[in-house]
């Protein structure tokens, strides 16, 4: 993605054209991939020798190694010889394994057999590829190979066939393509890479994690296609497999580790007034949010509040008393967030630069390289050394004790400009790490960002440690989520920017980027906005961009039914607050992905082709009208029991339904057996407003999970926080509720109620621990029972064998 000539020429206005040309020996476009056209197979079967994981095959031209690490992760080592394995260094990516799996081996006469419980791999003795399979008879991934290249600068290769009617999803911000186009794993123009692909066919689900950070790209045809830059004749990359998506990512996720926990408020509106804001007109934006009643929790500076675009900097001009506005801000409930980008602009009179230059902290050719950025000629930090991040750590310090309270890390791929719109660093740049060896930039482009993004975190925490880090990043790679949330910041505002947007974040969700949010754009199309901010009501992060070139954000610019409609989406996403951080809980706990495919835990044919609608955790499903002028749709319900969110009313699941979806309407369906925490409308996430918390069970049969802690700060790590579990059922007419508490947190502010929605009848009995419950209500066809804390409920209903108001009691033998 290119800068608008416009955007382009409006920066060049600012920094001048002399400034372009004497940077410009330093610029160079990213070129396309560079690989070789003659590529050479590691195969042939030679010998096999059992290892205590796996097992070390001897291969005609080289050797493959393959090792358990979970029931559902094999990883693969492919080389030429023992001496080029011996070179391939840990990858920082991968943080979790069992040293223990319980696994089967098997010669036979054509094939070896390597087997957990769960995944068994056949490997072909005539030519040494290999066949995953789940519990299916037929593989779910087929003839893995790997190739090194024989001419140019080499490069490796992995191919293996796929599934039968496959669906892919992972590699990051870019949806997978089956016809054969090529998605780049090459992080440029904001974007967020991940070389992990998972498929899901008729035989089951598998991944492929190709653990190579240099430029590459993947290919998904009739065979799928990994293939990087370089000279190594060494690969390594992991293999998954399983019944269900959720297995497979799930797996993966546990190899790379779970994302950071960040504090609740991060779960809040983000607001970005306009550029250029000045102190007086951010806190009139701040007033304004709160006195039209919109929800928000978040103001966000964007890079123009810098002085010049000098990083770790404000302008003194518009933000005469930076520390005051930012207390002001934080006594009306806000939180204030600013974007901060690697470049350092080149001035001998700025601290950060002269700081930079005596600590040989930025990237070079022979001597540091001069480069275009928004401010002009600037330098980038070399975060490939763990001293240049030290030192970063420290540049922020004078933003966070001015009480800022998280940070946005922008082009940190890193994006510079030149006379075309943005690029990155060239390939010959040399990034040089602690222990001496330079690497160039093409092999290690794609950690940047998360180097930035880990130096970023360490600053937060070092500086603030009451504080959980708000460390937000548009770039990032594998293991950025451990230290960063990720946004989705560079789409367009047309209606197939919507599409695009709801895409990329299931992606990226899929590719271990668990918590990751959306920006809404600005833009003139009044319903596309409402739209854009009903479809992303409930992503993990939510930010709202006021308009550029002096513009006020576009809901100042409507009618007042529409204004009401975009008040209704925020309050309704307050209102689940409770369940969203619950879900971010379990993300940071055991890298549960948050927003899912509705063929996650579902392999159905009907749900795979699914794409404009998607799982918030495994209870809410969210089917956004994204057509101009749609006030119906069609909704795909998985198979199970489900209730319309909005009328309480039962469905039945494994069918497509028609739903009304009217401009103020967000389709939102609920699975049979939830139980669901909720917050009454509030206008922050401040602890007052937490008081009338409740949950709201929806009957039929299901575990849920509630998670709670203070909302900020470490004490949850020394077991300051509490897991509510519970477990619903039917039982010929009764249904049951039974709780299950873990940890040792108490909350101020307890549950009041629990409403049990969908009885037609008022109930016969309800029991509270085997004893008739002191008070409850019945109106509306909803049961409220005044009880907090309890282990168990029972509610004996008069519902008969034709009523149709509960579709499913299963008997619990």
């Amino acid at each position: 993605m290119m800068t608008s000539r416009k955007s382009l020429n409006r920066h060049i206005e600012l920094i001048g054209e002399q400034v372009l040309e004497q940077a410009g020996r330093y610029q160079e476009h990213r070129p396309d991939v560079s690989l070789p056209r003659q590529w050479h197979a590691i195969s042939g079967f030679g010998a096999v020798e059992r290892t205590a994981n796996g097992a070390m095959l001897a291969l005609s031209n080289g050797y493959c190694e393959l090792m358990w690490l979970t029931n559902h992760c094999v990883q693969v080592t492919v080389a030429v010889s023992t001496d080029d394995a011996a070179l391939l260094s840990a990858s920082d990516a991968i943080v979790g394994a069992n040293s223990a799996v319980p696994s089967k081996f098997s010669d036979e006469r054509d094939f070896v057999w390597l087997s957990t419980p769960s995944v068994r791999c056949r490997i072909h003795k005539g030519s040494g590829a290999i066949d995953l399979l789940s519990r299916a008879t037929a593989p779910v991934l087929s003839n893995v190979v790997v190739s090194f290249g024989e001419d140019g600068n080499g490069g490796s290769r992995l191919t293996g066939v796929g599934g039968s009617n496959e669906v892919g999803y992972g590699l990051g911000q870019w949806a997978p393509q089956t016809d054969g186009q090529a998605v780049l794993t090459w992080n440029a123009a904001r974007q967020y890479t991940t070389p992990f692909y998972a498929g899901l066919c008729d035989e089951g689900a598998y991944g492929i994690y190709w653990d190579n950070p240099a430029r590459g790209r993947v290919a998904i045809g009739d065979s799928l296609n990994f293939a990087a830059e370089g000279n190594s004749k060494t690969a390594r990359f992991y293999l998954f497999a399983g019944r269900s998506m959720a297995e497979v990512v799930e797996s993966f996720t546990s190899l790379i580790g779970p994302a950071t926990l960040p504090p609740l408020w991060q779960l809040g509106l983000h607001y970005s007034p306009r550029q250029g804001i000045t102190q007086d007109g951010l806190m009139e934006a701040a007033r304004r949010l709160r006195e039209d009643g919109l929800s928000s929790d978040v103001i966000h500076l964007n890079a123009t509040y810098m002085d010049a675009f000098k990083v770790c900097t404000w302008d003194d001009a518009r933000f005469p008393d930076f520390a005051a506005t930012i207390n002001d801000l934080h006594r009306m409930g806000y939180k204030v967030t600013v974007d901060v980008i690697p470049a350092v602009k080149v001035a001998d009179d700025y601290h950060v630069y002269a700081s930079g230059v005596d600590q040989d902290a930025f990237v070079s050719i022979e001597r540091p390289i001069d480069v275009i950025s928004w401010g002009g000629v600037s330098r980038l930090p070399d975060f490939a050394s763990k001293r240049v991040r030290l030192w970063w750590v420290n540049q922020l310090k004078h933003l966070i004790q001015a009480r800022i309270d998280g940070v946005f890390n922008v082009d940190s791929e890193p994006t510079i400009l030149d006379e075309d719109g943005l690029t990155t660093l060239p390939d010959r740049a040399g990034h040089r790490s602690d222990d001496g060896v330079t690497a160039p930039h093409w092999q290690v482009h794609n950690g940047y960002a998360v180097q930035m993004a880990e130096a970023s975190y360490e600053s937060l925490y070092a500086f603030n440690a009451q504080q959980r880090p708000v460390n937000l990043t548009q770039a990032g790679y594998t293991q950025s989520h451990r230290h960063a949330s990720a946004v989705v910041d560079s789409t367009r505002h047309t209606w197939e920017g919507l599409r695009d947007a709801i895409a990329m974040t299931v992606n990226m969700s899929m590719s271990g980027a668990g918590i990751v949010g959306v920006t809404v754009p600005d833009g003139p199309d009044a319903e596309l906005y409402i739209r854009w901010l009903q479809a992303m009501a409930l992503m993990p992060i939510l930010r709202m961009e006021a308009g550029h070139d002096g513009f006020d954000a576009q809901y100042w610019t409507l009618d007042p039914d529409q204004q009401r409609i975009v008040r209704q989406a925020l309050a309704f996403r307050y209102q689940l607050m409770p369940y969203l951080y619950s879900l971010m809980a379990a993300c940071a706990t055991h890298g549960t992905p948050i927003i899912r495919p509705m063929a996650y835990n579902d392999n159905s044919a009907d749900l795979r082709s699914v794409n404009d609608q998607y799982m918030v955790g495994d209870m809410l499903l969210v089917a956004p009208a994204i057509v101009p002028g749609q006030h119906q749709r069609d909704v795909v319900l998985p198979a199970g029991d489900w209730y319309d969110l909005w009328t309480q009313q039962p469905v039945m699941g494994d069918q497509t339904i028609h739903v009304d979806c009217g401009l103020d309407t967000l389709p939102v369906f609920v699975r049979a057996g939830a139980v669901v925490p909720i917050w009454r409308a509030m206008p922050n996430l401040s602890t007052p407003h937490l008081a009338t918390a409740k949950l709201r069970v929806y009957p039929g049969v299901h575990r849920s999970s509630v998670y709670e802690d203070r909302g900020d700060g470490f004490e949850y790590r020394e077991g300051a926080y509490r897991w509510l579990h519970y477990e619903t059922r039917w039982s010929n007419n009764r249904f049951r509720i039974e709780r299950h508490v873990e940890g040792d947190y108490e909350p101020s502010h307890p549950p009041s109620s629990i409403e049990v929605v969908g009885f037609n009848s008022e109930p016969i009995k309800i029991s509270i621990d085997e004893q008739s419950a002191p008070v409850w209500y019945y109106e509306n066809e909803t049961v409220e029972i005044s009880v907090s804390e309890f282990q168990s409920i029972e509610i004996t209903s008069q519902i008969g064998p034709s009523d149709e108001t509960i579709v499913s009691r299963p008997k619990i033998e």
